[in-house]
């Protein structure tokens, strides 16, 4: 009886050892589940805590691991990292398999083309006094952290007109990047606000002026307004487009076969008499005109549309 006695005790005792190794099993397992891993982290600061990569950790949290990636740039931290990190700051957590991972990047901003455009072309503007350019920037823009990019400036500017570069040292607190992009000459140009045909005849408030880059005109380009009005294309203009001399003609205003107005003046007295136009003519030209009244042909100066004026010798005079 005695014997049974022990043995039960012994069974009481080794059953409560197993109770107490399973409790102690689930606080682990309880704990390893209160820290799960950050597989996409994104951080504001300059460093990585045991807190980015962990959630459910009340201890350590602050505890900086590493220098956070620069703006743009990842880091990746394999599993046998992460573990090692679980296992020195007893977190409990475990990789699933090798393939675990956590990405950490920075939060960053990239900066506002407009903004950097600006800034190169008021640097320019210093360097080269009375030019105006047009700025092409890469198309991938370095990025800074979110309080950098408020201090963002040209630290400095090398600019080579002939071949139309330039390179920049962009700063914003200790951060720096170099772009290298395009610069164009500009200049001022008249163009037409509108498209044009020939025989329409521009007038100056048909005319606006556009900055195009000085490498693309051709030499005899019109730079003058003034240069265009009272003429007309001798073929379609489209709107906003650079003129030649040899784009633009003086407008036809009698055309051959045309019903016209002679106007005949001699001193205070003028005479009105329609007459058929016998060639084109442009204002100023001289011209041949059937007097339809007296079948005669006389000589004209084309003073308006579909307007001749006859001189009296002229008009005297018979033409066969």
């Amino acid at each position: 009886m005695q014997k049974t006695i022990i043995k039960q005790e012994k069974t009481t005792n080794q059953t409560r050892r197993l109770l107490m190794a399973v409790a102690m099993a689930a606080l682990l397992v309880s704990h390893a589940e209160a820290a799960t891993l950050n597989r996409e982290v994104e951080v504001t600061g300059d460093v990585i805590t045991v807190g980015d990569l962990f959630t459910g950790v009340e201890k350590h949290a602050d505890y900086v691991l590493a220098q956070a990636p620069k703006p743009g740039d990842v880091l990746r931290l394999p599993a046998h990292d992460l573990k090692r990190v679980s296992d020195t700051f007893n977190l409990g957590w475990q990789p699933s398999s090798h393939l675990d991972q956590a990405v950490i990047r920075s939060a960053a901003v990239t900066v506002e083309s407009q903004g950097v455009i600006d800034a190169l072309t008021a640097k320019l503007a210093e360097d080269f006094p009375g030019q105006r350019f047009e700025i092409q920037l890469p198309q991938k823009m370095p990025a800074f952290s979110p309080d950098a990019i408020k201090e963002m400036a040209i630290e400095s500017l090398k600019a080579n007109q002939e071949r139309q570069t330039f390179e920049a040292r962009l700063t914003a607190g200790t951060q720096s990047h170099v772009i290298n992009g395009r610069m164009f000459s500009l200049v001022s140009v008249p163009v037409l606000k509108s498209t044009f045909k020939n025989g329409d005849m521009i007038s100056a408030v048909d005319v606006e002026y556009a900055d195009l880059r000085q490498s693309t005109l051709p030499a005899n380009t019109l730079l003058d307004a003034q240069q265009l009005v009272g003429l007309t294309p001798r073929r379609l203009a489209p709107a906003g487009k650079p003129l030649q001399v040899s784009d633009l003609e003086s407008p036809m205003m009698v055309k051959k076969g045309q019903t016209v107005t002679l106007q005949l003046k001699s001193g205070s007295l003028s005479l009105s008499l329609q007459g058929k136009a016998m060639q084109n003519g442009a204002a100023g030209d001289t011209v041949r005109v059937l007097n339809t009244a007296s079948n005669q042909v006389v000589e004209g100066t084309v003073s308006g549309f579909q307007r001749i004026d006859v001189m009296p010798a002229t008009n005297a005079q018979i033409i066969n």
